[in-house]
């Protein structure tokens, strides 16, 4: 093959579906697999040979490889890990039951506590102490490490995680213990992560827990990416392929058995990747992001063209109907993420009635098995899909060959039998009831990124996408009075279309306690910059990148003397620091955030940040067809507000003139639904724009 003809690929497992996106020269080529819970891998590889095979290609043709997995999150949400034993600082053996005194509600003293993921009883307390400033105070015990590797090989552990007290100070202590950590002392299919190696920042609770996460994942998370290179070079492809880091950022898949931690968030950034890259290409710089689909849904706000950052997120914590995962309700993961918004809303989301009778839905899924009432897999509670196809929103014929026929039939007795008749509804009722409820907690979503971070939703676009989110954006974006919903070409497989553009990205941080005022932070800060950002590139380069296309970021976490938090500020990737900038940019940021600036109090550097990357080629997809040919241009009813429509259906790839609403627009991986009053107009890049009635833009 020519360079500009290698054949790409891109897989993005989900809840429900495992999409896959095959690109050679201008040829695309979409396949849409349920996921296979079991085993991962059986999906991919299944999803991977009908998509490659539709282009004339095999698996051993693949020239470049990129994956998102939902292995990490999904081993975290089902508390399925490895059996983890942590070794800490004598004293210190309850930080994980301590943790931090945050609650999400404060009123609510019933609230269960997480589980920590390591028990008590396999924590193990070792002689030694460093100060703040990395002075040893007390030397390490090297007895006692080799008697803690015994007690926890006799308990069975199968990862060991070492968080010692300031070892990101110094980490020569735990550089020790990873030393006599040898084959015959923990066993030879034992991995150990040390602190200082996954977050080396103050802070023991949050350093420990990212530490355990990392310990906790690793053989799961390892396991899956070894199989699937295994299952690549055996179809004679490359073993090496490419992973989406939670930051958006990608990393090779041997990399990332050795930090599964930056995996939790891989499938939903690959989106807001994808969501960026093609409001830009419409110059379009502030989004929101809407990914929906067969289990969750996710917001993301985009300013400037870049997703918002989170360095302070938690995971495993309260992400459910009407709820957001809220600080205090899981575990700490000091790792960057782009900063999401997520809700148990999705097409296959269970509607159920509580115990008060109170129409409710998700967080449950049905998922990939059974799926929805009306897949026909035997499922029998009814879905957010099923009140879909009630409503008129979905094509009981199937408008994706993934599903075939669907049962309209069997969805209206699972609605009327679980829904309607205990409310006193008829079934259409009861479909929109369902339809509304997931549309208002999808909106919460929306408005946690917008409007509670200041920004005012009315101003933006809307980017959806995911198997569900065309159904549904019109009535989210009306909640909102957003004006604009720009729907990408494959939107059901949109995140794997964003993998395929993402930039390849290291992130490297140090914590430090540095004031601005002094004499020494610019020197100090200049040469912890430098030495960060050596290692990043060298890590790029151990990747097999050519290290001259690398682009540097540097960024701080700084706050005001006596703060409990810090803000994240961008700084130029150039040195000498410039302190007097640094202060200034931080002052500007702490306005924009909270609304005041405390000019003259002094600052401190609590930790140093350099990111380095290649930016990623997204493919121009100017060419073929949106999807499977469809049938002609056809009516069905679809209900608005209450009142059924005689709406226009149309095949997308058909779609040349602009379209007034009501419509719906089908294509092989979803449906776009487009209200009464709306206009509908084809963009150069393949997207539809679809402006909402009463609409100023």
């Amino acid at each position: 093959m020519c360079a500009d003809q290698k054949l790409k690929l891109a897989v993005d497992i989900g809840g429900t579906f495992t999409d896959i996106m095959a690109v050679h020269g201008n040829k695309v080529a979409v396949e849409k697999v349920l996921s296979t819970p079991e085993d991962l891998s059986i999906g991919v590889m299944s999803g991977i040979e009908a998509a490659v095979s539709k282009l004339g290609a095999s698996v051993a043709d693949i020239a470049f490889l990129v994956h998102a997995t939902t292995a990490a999150t999904n081993a975290l949400l089902e508390r399925r890990g490895a059996r983890v034993g942590l070794i800490v600082t004598n004293g210190f053996g309850d930080i994980l039951e301590i943790g931090r005194q945050r609650r999400f509600d404060p009123y609510d003293l019933e609230r269960p506590k997480l589980a920590p993921l390591v028990p008590r009883n396999r924590v193990a307390e070792v002689p030694e102490r460093l100060d703040a400033s990395g002075k040893v105070l007390v030397a390490l015990d090297e007895t006692a490490i080799r008697a803690a590797f015994a007690s926890l090989r006799d308990q069975g552990v199968e990862a060991i995680a070492v968080s010692f007290l300031h070892a990101y100070r110094d980490p020569q202590h735990e550089q020790r213990v990873l030393t006599l950590a040898t084959p015959d002392q923990i066993g030879s299919e034992t991995p150990v992560f040390a602190s200082h190696r996954i977050v080396p920042e103050a802070r023991e609770f949050e350093r420990t827990s990212t530490t355990v996460i990392a310990a906790y994942l690793a053989p799961v998370v390892g396991q899956y990416l070894r199989a699937l290179s295994a299952h690549l070079a055996n179809r004679g492809a490359s073993r090496r392929y490419w992973v989406m880091k939670s930051s958006g950022g990608l990393f090779d898949s041997e990399t990332a058995c050795a930090h599964p931690e930056e995996l939790v968030e891989s499938g939903p950034a690959a989106g807001v990747i994808g969501a960026a890259s093609v409001a830009r290409e419409l110059d379009i710089p502030d989004i929101i992001s809407f990914d929906m689909g067969g289990t969750t849904a996710k917001a993301s706000l985009v300013s400037g063209g870049v997703p918002a950052m989170n360095y302070e997120y938690e995971v495993g914590g309260a992400a459910h109907a009407g709820g957001f995962l809220q600080k205090g309700t899981g575990y700490p993961l000091r790792v960057p993420v782009i900063d999401l918004a997520e809700v148990g809303t999705g097409g296959g989301s269970i509607a159920w009635i509580d115990t008060g009778g109170a129409l409710r839905v998700g967080p449950r899924s049905a998922g990939a098995s059974p799926g929805p009432v009306c897949y026909g897999r035997g499922g029998t509670e009814p879905t957010v899909t099923d009140a879909d196809l009630i409503l008129g929103y979905l094509d009981e014929v199937g408008s994706g060959q993934y599903l075939g026929r669907m049962s309209l039939d069997t969805a209206h007795d699972a609605i009327r039998t679980r829904i309607a008749d205990p409310l006193g509804l008829s079934i259409e009722d009861a479909a929109r009831g369902i339809f509304d409820l997931a549309n208002a907690q999808m909106a919460d979503a929306v408005r946690l990124v917008s409007v509670a971070r200041g920004v005012d939703p009315r101003e933006l676009t809307l980017v959806a996408f995911g198997g569900a989110g065309p159904v549904h954006a019109w009535a989210i974006a009306q909640q909102l009075l957003i004006g604009t919903v720009l729907i990408p070409p494959h939107p059901g497989v949109y995140s794997a279309l964003g993998l395929l553009g993402a930039d390849f990205r290291v992130d490297q941080s140090r914590g430090v306690r540095i004031a601005l005022a002094a004499a020494a932070a610019s020197r100090d800060l200049s040469q912890l910059f430098v030495a960060l950002e050596t290692q990043a590139t060298q890590e790029m380069k151990g990747q097999g990148h050519d290290t001259s296309t690398i682009e540097v970021r540097y960024a701080a976490d700084m706050r005001y003397l006596g703060q409990s938090y810090e803000v994240n500020v961008a700084l130029p990737a150039s040195t000498p620091i410039d302190t007097r900038q640094a202060e200034a940019a931080f002052h500007e940021e702490h306005a924009r955030l909270y609304g005041h600036a405390n000019i003259g109090e002094p600052v401190e550097v609590i930790i140093v940040r350099v990111s380095t990357q290649i930016a990623g080629v997204p493919p121009t997809l100017t060419g073929g067809k949106m999807g499977s040919a469809l049938p002609a241009t056809r009516t069905r009813n679809l209900h608005f507000d209450g009142v059924m429509h005689a709406t226009h259906v149309h095949s997308r790839h058909e779609v040349t003139a602009n379209i007034i609403g009501p419509a719906a627009i089908e294509q092989a991986d979803t449906t776009v639904i487009v209200p009464p009053g709306a206009l509908v107009t084809l963009m150069d890049n393949r997207c539809l724009r679809v402006e909402l009635e009463g609409s100023s833009t």
